[in-house]
């Protein structure tokens, strides 16, 4: 059973990094407090937050989605996700 686990966080991790090679992230952020965050090509529940060029994978909550208009996770009617946007 601890095999199956790993193995799914693996093809997890793996599909977060495939992704986040398509999401380019400025390599400087003038400002700290200015954050650049790009919704995921893949799942209405998860976006990229940009740190110094490199981009991390977030996961919004149960049951919320990345609203990128309010740019935070949101209930899924306001957010209004729609994945062939980003294909």
């Amino acid at each position: 059973m601890k095999l199956l686990g790993s193995l799914v966080y693996f093809f997890a991790f793996l599909g977060a990094t495939i992704v986040s090679g398509m999401i380019i992230c400025p390599d400087v952020q003038n400002k700290a407090s200015y954050v650049v965050q790009y919704p995921s090509p893949i799942s209405c529940s998860e976006f990229f937050k940009c740190d110094n060029g490199i981009p991390i994978v977030q996961t919004c909550p149960n049951g919320l989605h990345y609203n990128p208009r309010k740019r935070v996770c949101d209930y899924i009617a306001s957010a209004r996700c729609n994945l062939s946007d980003y294909q």
